[in-house]
């Protein structure tokens, strides 16, 4: 699985608690699967300045997506951190992997379980926001 960029996605705020709190809960979901796990928000977050995120800019799909992509990455796998099967998850992320795929060509873009409903959501990552 090495290969494979795993993302926590949110829907993205311009409030720097909001990114912090992704990362938080991706640096523990990656401690409990053993594999790094990138917080990504699907828009907005890029607005918050890097200053009010210890120095580090927040990373939003399409241009993660592309950055990744550009390195000669091809797999990549969304654990939505989204309650249930918004439109973010029907077609935002799929018209944003389209866009990017008519550039870059043919790439696995994955999609875990919604949170809810549950209990088929992803247990791990519900676990972990219950222990928050």
């Amino acid at each position: 699985m090495s290969d494979v960029v795993v993302m926590l996605v949110d829907n993205g705020s311009t409030r720097a608690a909001s990114v912090l709190s992704l990362r938080a809960i991706a640096a523990r979901l990656a401690a409990a699967c053993g594999h790094p796990v990138h917080p990504v928000s699907l828009q907005h977050a890029d607005r918050v300045t890097p200053d009010q995120l210890d120095g580090i800019a927040a990373q939003v799909l399409p241009v993660f997506l592309r950055n990744q992509l550009t390195a000669g990455l091809r797999k990549f796998i969304v654990v939505p951190l989204i309650f249930g099967n918004s439109r973010a998850l029907t077609s935002f992320i799929p018209e944003q992997a389209a866009l990017l795929a008519e550039e870059f060509g043919p790439f696995e873009l994955r999609l875990a379980e919604a949170l809810v409903p549950l209990p088929r959501g992803e247990p791990l990552l519900a676990r972990i926001l219950a222990e928050q």
